[in-house]
């Protein structure tokens, strides 16, 4: 009971400040009422907005496909009869709250320390998709149950809990159909899972699973969108093919573009990259690490030749499967810092600090003189100052590095029960 308090600490903290973060008065997002001349106006909820925003994914072929996160919006609504956007905004904030507490029952459930689940959730919610979700540089609307759903379904597969895990996975592809980047990942798990003498019959059923999911998808859209099989739909679908011409349209876009991958994966990879020796030793975790890096160049890949990769929540979804590490990782690095002990520096060490100092200074011109965002300017949000913090994270972690000795850690263990 008292981990599931503490599990719970974290989400409600964080939501808390994400949402008074979409309503102050400096920021336009897809949640307030921007009025630059009116300020007292931002506090409010855009109904009009939100009611398009859903208006809209009922009608756009691209969004009608995936109908569960409009289902619940609007059925929230017709309970409680609260207006549409007030319904949006609570059911994704209540979902975003379950998605942490998911994380912190998957940390603990292959074997994570209580601190070190705490700190997955910490990444989670101060990740750029989560803290800025609403922000109109990401337009979040499916990712809240997509997320949840999905993690439910690790929780289900780490326990082997298979009926529950192929629920929830049916779930997370009808939210959105990219969850199907994982099925090689899950019959690469599943192959591999120690204490697994049947391995090779386990993964062919597996697979075999996945089919019978697809099928139930193909019926569950015949049944509530019959307009996706029509000729028309299919062309509208494959026009969103050839998007990586509009991403790299100019050198705004471009910029931009390349900037969305950066702003997500950066601290997560480099956290990766600086724990490199220790994912070496533990081989359930360079299988984690290796289908991470697999579902991110396909993931990547996708995003930038068929969606707008200036929403940067596209690049999140493979950050699911590795949050655990990601926190115990981030754990490591503070470690690292708290028992070092400073060191006479070589003059290859002076240098390297003077080349992370460089870059810190001209990270901080490019990005407060040179990056813009396309959709409004850089002074109504926050991604420039996120931007710069996370450059300075890496050179703050690196700089530490250089000026301290390093004492060993012991961080081998398996992460199966």
């Amino acid at each position: 009971m008292n981990k599931l308090l503490t599990g719970l600490l974290a989400p409600m903290i964080g939501m808390l400040f994400i949402l008074l973060l979409h309503f102050n008065t400096r920021v336009d997002t897809m949640l307030n009422q921007w009025n630059d001349q009116d300020k007292n106006a931002m506090h409010h909820i855009d109904q009009q907005a939100l009611r398009e925003a859903v208006d809209y994914h009922k009608k756009e072929p691209a969004f009608a496909r995936r109908p569960l996160s409009t289902f619940l919006f609007e059925k929230t609504s017709s309970m409680t009869h609260l207006p549409i956007g007030t319904s949006f905004i609570l059911v994704n904030f209540m979902l975003f709250v379950c998605c942490g507490i998911a994380i912190y029952l998957y940390s603990l459930q292959v074997s994570f320390t209580v601190a070190e689940a705490m700190c997955s959730q910490l990444i989670f919610y101060s990740g750029f998709t989560i803290l800025c979700a609403f922000f109109n540089t990401n337009y979040t609307y499916d990712e809240p149950l997509t997320y949840l759903c999905f993690i439910v379904s690790l929780i289900a597969f780490f326990r082997n809990k298979t009926f529950l895990f192929f629920l929830f996975f049916l779930l997370s592809c009808l939210c959105r159909e990219s969850s199907y980047l994982f099925v090689p990942v899950f019959l690469y798990l599943t192959f591999h899972k120690k204490d697994n003498p049947a391995r090779y019959k386990h993964t062919i059923l597996f697979a075999a699973a996945f089919v019978g999911v697809i099928a139930l998808h193909a019926y569950f859209l015949q049944w509530v969108y019959p307009f996706f099989f029509t000729a028309q739909s299919q062309q509208e679908l494959t026009s969103r093919m050839d998007l990586v011409d509009f991403n790299f349209q100019d050198k705004r876009f471009g910029r931009e573009t390349i900037v969305s991958f950066f702003i997500v994966n950066a601290i997560p990879l480099y956290l990766l990259l600086q724990s490199w020796n220790h994912i070496k030793k533990n081989k359930v975790e360079k299988k984690l690490l290796y289908s991470f890096l697999f579902l991110l160049s396909c993931n990547t890949v996708i995003v930038l030749f068929s969606t707008i990769a200036r929403e940067s929540r596209l690049f999140a979804l493979p950050l699911l499967l590795i949050y655990p590490l990601l926190g115990r990782y981030f754990l490591l690095e503070i470690k690292k810092i708290r028992t070092s002990k400073l060191t006479k520096c070589s003059i290859v060490q002076w240098c390297l600090i003077a080349v992370n100092l460089g870059i810190l200074y001209l990270a901080h011109g490019y990005i407060f003189t040179v990056y813009e965002t396309t959709i409004h300017p850089k002074q109504f949000n926050y991604n420039g100052e996120y931007l710069f913090a996370i450059v300075l994270v890496i050179v703050g972690l690196n700089t530490m590095s250089l000026l301290t000795e390093q004492q060993p850690t012991n961080v081998d263990q398996d992460i199966y029960r």
